[in-house]
């Protein structure tokens, strides 16, 4: 098995539980898409908290998706923002669930960098 993905929430560290049945995908899989489709930085990052909020429902029914985009830090300048890392949590999440291979997740994130994007954006996107 491999390791608990911790992302930060507010500051807080978030043990994020593996996708591990059908009906945790199927509440994560519109947002799952949404990643996909989206080429606007700010709105993959919405999708990604999304799929976080949609996968702790049962462990952290305290962190909806809505707590979870008002706790997210975003100062760049101070290095407290936690997008990329929720991102990269969300690309974690989908490898070790078995829905897509590392390859696979290269791929897709080389395809969705949209010109102008932030730093790091690309990555979020799975």
């Amino acid at each position: 098995m491999s390791a608990p993905i911790i992302v930060k929430i507010g500051g807080e560290s978030v043990t994020v539980p593996p996708i591990m049945n059908f009906l945790a995908l199927e509440r994560a899989w519109p947002a799952i898409l949404a990643m996909n489709a989206e080429k606007d930085p700010i709105r993959v990052d919405a999708a990604a908290m999304a799929v976080l909020a949609a996968v702790l429902l049962e462990s952290r029914p305290d962190l909806d998706v809505m707590t979870i985009k008002r706790r997210v830090l975003i100062n760049r300048a101070d290095g407290t923002d936690e997008r990329q890392g929720i991102g990269s949590a969300v690309n974690q999440l989908m490898i070790i669930s078995g829905l897509v291979t590392p390859g696979e997740l290269e791929a897709a994130t080389e395809k969705v960098a949209p010109e102008g994007a932030v730093p790091g954006a690309a990555a979020e996107a799975v």
